[in-house]
Protein backbone atom coordinates (compact mmCIF):
# COMPACT_ATOMS: atom_id res chain seq x y z
CA UNK A 1 0.00 0.00 0.00
CA UNK A 2 3.16 2.49 -1.03
CA UNK A 3 1.43 5.26 -3.10
CA UNK A 4 5.07 6.23 -4.29
CA UNK A 5 5.87 2.95 -5.30
CA UNK A 6 2.41 2.22 -6.88
CA UNK A 7 3.05 5.45 -8.73
CA UNK A 8 6.36 4.69 -10.07
CA UNK A 9 5.00 0.95 -11.60
CA UNK A 10 2.13 2.83 -13.56
CA UNK A 11 5.02 5.21 -14.65
CA UNK A 12 6.46 2.44 -16.47
CA UNK A 13 3.63 1.28 -17.11
CA UNK A 14 2.20 3.88 -18.96
CA UNK A 15 5.93 4.28 -20.73
CA UNK A 16 5.52 0.79 -21.96
CA UNK A 17 2.30 1.62 -23.36
CA UNK A 18 3.62 4.32 -25.46
CA UNK A 19 7.08 2.12 -26.47
CA UNK A 20 4.82 -0.76 -27.25
CA UNK A 21 3.02 1.65 -30.20
CA UNK A 22 6.55 2.80 -31.66
CA UNK A 23 7.33 -0.83 -31.92
CA UNK A 24 4.30 -1.95 -33.93
CA UNK A 25 4.85 1.08 -36.15
CA UNK A 26 8.90 -0.02 -36.30
CA UNK A 27 7.46 -3.63 -37.30
CA UNK A 28 4.66 -2.79 -39.81
CA UNK A 29 7.73 -0.74 -41.30
CA UNK A 30 9.96 -3.33 -41.60
CA UNK A 31 7.94 -5.96 -43.00
CA UNK A 32 6.79 -6.86 -46.30
CA UNK A 33 4.18 -9.28 -45.54
CA UNK A 34 0.86 -7.36 -46.22
CA UNK A 35 -1.02 -9.83 -43.91
CA UNK A 36 1.34 -8.94 -41.13
CA UNK A 37 1.09 -5.08 -41.75
CA UNK A 38 -2.72 -5.43 -42.54
CA UNK A 39 -3.39 -6.88 -38.68
CA UNK A 40 -0.45 -4.38 -37.01
CA UNK A 41 -2.17 -1.40 -38.99
CA UNK A 42 -5.47 -2.70 -37.48
CA UNK A 43 -4.68 -3.05 -33.98
CA UNK A 44 -2.96 0.60 -33.76
CA UNK A 45 -5.93 1.77 -35.00
CA UNK A 46 -7.69 0.56 -31.90
CA UNK A 47 -5.04 1.25 -29.89
CA UNK A 48 -5.27 4.79 -30.32
CA UNK A 49 -9.40 4.35 -29.71
CA UNK A 50 -11.12 3.41 -33.28
CA UNK A 51 -11.91 6.86 -33.94
CA UNK A 52 -12.47 8.53 -30.32
CA UNK A 53 -9.00 9.68 -28.72
CA UNK A 54 -10.51 9.59 -25.11
CA UNK A 55 -10.84 5.42 -25.70
CA UNK A 56 -6.89 5.83 -27.05
CA UNK A 57 -4.98 2.97 -24.78
CA UNK A 58 -2.34 5.85 -23.81
CA UNK A 59 -5.19 7.82 -22.92
CA UNK A 60 -6.51 5.44 -20.72
CA UNK A 61 -3.03 5.41 -18.76
CA UNK A 62 -3.24 9.29 -18.89
CA UNK A 63 -6.66 9.22 -17.24
CA UNK A 64 -5.50 6.95 -14.44
CA UNK A 65 -2.43 8.98 -13.58
CA UNK A 66 -4.72 11.80 -13.75
CA UNK A 67 -6.80 10.35 -10.92
CA UNK A 68 -3.76 9.46 -9.05
CA UNK A 69 -2.84 13.43 -8.85
CA UNK A 70 -0.85 14.03 -11.75
CA UNK A 71 -0.83 16.81 -14.04
CA UNK A 72 -0.22 17.05 -17.72
CA UNK A 73 3.19 18.51 -16.86
CA UNK A 74 3.99 15.59 -14.71
CA UNK A 75 3.02 13.10 -17.34
CA UNK A 76 5.16 14.92 -19.65
CA UNK A 77 7.94 15.06 -17.32
CA UNK A 78 8.05 11.38 -16.40
CA UNK A 79 11.31 9.70 -16.87
CA UNK A 80 11.91 5.58 -15.87
CA UNK A 81 14.73 4.14 -13.74
CA UNK A 82 17.81 3.27 -15.73
CA UNK A 83 16.68 -0.83 -15.76
CA UNK A 84 13.65 -0.19 -17.06
CA UNK A 85 14.60 2.62 -19.66
CA UNK A 86 16.82 0.25 -20.94
CA UNK A 87 14.35 -2.57 -21.52
CA UNK A 88 12.41 -0.47 -23.61
CA UNK A 89 14.99 0.85 -25.83
CA UNK A 90 16.18 -3.09 -26.41
CA UNK A 91 12.78 -3.73 -27.40
CA UNK A 92 12.35 -1.23 -29.90
CA UNK A 93 15.71 -2.29 -30.53
CA UNK A 94 14.62 -5.45 -31.65
CA UNK A 95 11.70 -4.67 -33.83
CA UNK A 96 13.90 -2.56 -35.88
CA UNK A 97 17.12 -5.05 -36.24
CA UNK A 98 15.34 -8.58 -35.53
CA UNK A 99 13.26 -10.23 -38.45
CA UNK A 100 9.86 -9.97 -38.33
CA UNK A 101 9.13 -13.64 -37.25
CA UNK A 102 11.10 -13.05 -34.16
CA UNK A 103 10.04 -9.11 -33.55
CA UNK A 104 6.21 -11.22 -33.77
CA UNK A 105 7.35 -13.90 -31.23
CA UNK A 106 9.01 -11.09 -28.88
CA UNK A 107 6.40 -8.38 -29.02
CA UNK A 108 3.13 -9.56 -30.79
CA UNK A 109 3.03 -12.79 -28.45
CA UNK A 110 5.35 -12.38 -25.53
CA UNK A 111 3.43 -8.78 -24.98
CA UNK A 112 0.43 -8.63 -26.71
CA UNK A 113 -1.39 -11.73 -26.00
CA UNK A 114 -0.49 -11.59 -22.01
CA UNK A 115 -1.94 -7.89 -22.70
CA UNK A 116 -5.50 -8.63 -21.48
CA UNK A 117 -4.81 -10.92 -18.55
CA UNK A 118 -2.16 -9.33 -16.96
CA UNK A 119 -4.51 -5.69 -16.94
CA UNK A 120 -6.83 -7.59 -15.28
CA UNK A 121 -4.42 -8.86 -12.44
CA UNK A 122 -3.60 -5.32 -12.01
CA UNK A 123 -7.06 -3.93 -11.50
CA UNK A 124 -7.78 -7.32 -8.89
CA UNK A 125 -4.55 -5.80 -7.30
CA UNK A 126 -5.49 -2.25 -7.37
CA UNK A 127 -8.78 -2.49 -6.03
CA UNK A 128 -7.32 -4.14 -2.57
CA UNK A 129 -5.25 -0.86 -1.99
CA UNK A 130 -6.47 1.60 0.19
CA UNK A 131 -4.07 4.51 -0.91
CA UNK A 132 -5.96 3.85 -4.66
CA UNK A 133 -9.40 4.60 -3.33
CA UNK A 134 -10.05 7.43 -5.51
CA UNK A 135 -8.09 6.67 -8.49
CA UNK A 136 -10.14 5.80 -12.18
CA UNK A 137 -9.02 1.94 -12.03
CA UNK A 138 -11.74 0.88 -14.41
CA UNK A 139 -9.43 2.24 -16.76
CA UNK A 140 -7.76 -0.71 -16.69
CA UNK A 141 -10.24 -2.97 -17.11
CA UNK A 142 -11.10 -1.27 -20.34
CA UNK A 143 -7.91 -1.66 -21.67
CA UNK A 144 -7.79 -5.54 -20.61
CA UNK A 145 -11.02 -5.83 -22.66
CA UNK A 146 -9.30 -4.64 -25.71
CA UNK A 147 -6.37 -6.22 -25.60
CA UNK A 148 -8.72 -9.37 -25.36
CA UNK A 149 -9.70 -8.93 -29.36
CA UNK A 150 -5.84 -7.78 -29.97
CA UNK A 151 -4.70 -11.33 -28.83
CA UNK A 152 -7.01 -12.99 -31.08
CA UNK A 153 -5.51 -11.17 -33.95
CA UNK A 154 -2.46 -12.12 -33.13
CA UNK A 155 -2.94 -15.51 -32.66
CA UNK A 156 -4.84 -15.35 -36.06
CA UNK A 157 -1.81 -13.89 -37.41
CA UNK A 158 1.26 -16.06 -36.72
CA UNK A 159 -0.99 -19.41 -36.87
CA UNK A 160 -0.11 -20.05 -40.78
CA UNK A 161 3.58 -19.95 -39.82
CA UNK A 162 3.84 -22.60 -37.10
CA UNK A 163 3.15 -24.93 -39.90
CA UNK A 164 6.63 -24.44 -40.86
CA UNK A 165 9.62 -25.26 -39.28
CA UNK A 166 11.76 -22.58 -39.21
CA UNK A 167 9.03 -19.99 -39.06
CA UNK A 168 7.69 -21.33 -35.68
CA UNK A 169 11.25 -21.52 -34.35
CA UNK A 170 12.12 -18.04 -35.08
CA UNK A 171 8.58 -16.74 -33.23
CA UNK A 172 9.63 -18.98 -30.15
CA UNK A 173 12.83 -17.96 -29.96
CA UNK A 174 11.39 -13.94 -30.37
CA UNK A 175 8.74 -15.30 -27.90
CA UNK A 176 11.68 -16.27 -25.15
CA UNK A 177 13.74 -13.59 -26.14
CA UNK A 178 10.47 -11.74 -24.28
CA UNK A 179 10.21 -13.55 -21.72
CA UNK A 180 14.38 -12.58 -20.70
CA UNK A 181 13.21 -8.76 -21.26
CA UNK A 182 10.31 -8.83 -18.98
CA UNK A 183 12.40 -10.61 -16.30
CA UNK A 184 15.66 -8.10 -16.68
CA UNK A 185 12.48 -4.96 -16.33
CA UNK A 186 11.03 -6.83 -13.23
CA UNK A 187 14.35 -7.37 -11.66
CA UNK A 188 15.52 -3.80 -12.00
CA UNK A 189 12.54 -2.62 -10.75
CA UNK A 190 13.11 -4.14 -7.84
CA UNK A 191 16.57 -3.13 -7.83
CA UNK A 192 15.91 0.58 -8.05
CA UNK A 193 12.66 -0.49 -5.35
CA UNK A 194 15.51 -1.52 -2.62
CA UNK A 195 14.36 -5.48 -3.40
CA UNK A 196 16.92 -6.72 -4.41
CA UNK A 197 20.56 -6.48 -4.26
CA UNK A 198 21.45 -6.28 -8.02
CA UNK A 199 19.73 -6.21 -11.36
CA UNK A 200 19.70 -9.00 -12.99
CA UNK A 201 22.24 -9.16 -15.84
CA UNK A 202 20.39 -8.48 -19.24
CA UNK A 203 20.39 -11.37 -21.54
CA UNK A 204 19.98 -9.94 -24.95
CA UNK A 205 23.39 -8.37 -24.26
CA UNK A 206 24.89 -11.93 -23.51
Amino acid sequence: NDLGAIKRFVEVLYTFCERFHDCLFELGAHTRDEEIRRTIAYNLYDEYGSGNPRRGHLQLMRDLLHSMGYSEADINSIRVNPGAGQFMDELLRYCREETTLKALGCVCVGAECNGSTYFRKIFSAFRQKPCLRGADLGVLELHAGDDEEHRENMIKMITPYLKDADSRRMIQEGFLDSVHLFQQLWTSMAFYEGLVEKPMTMAMAA
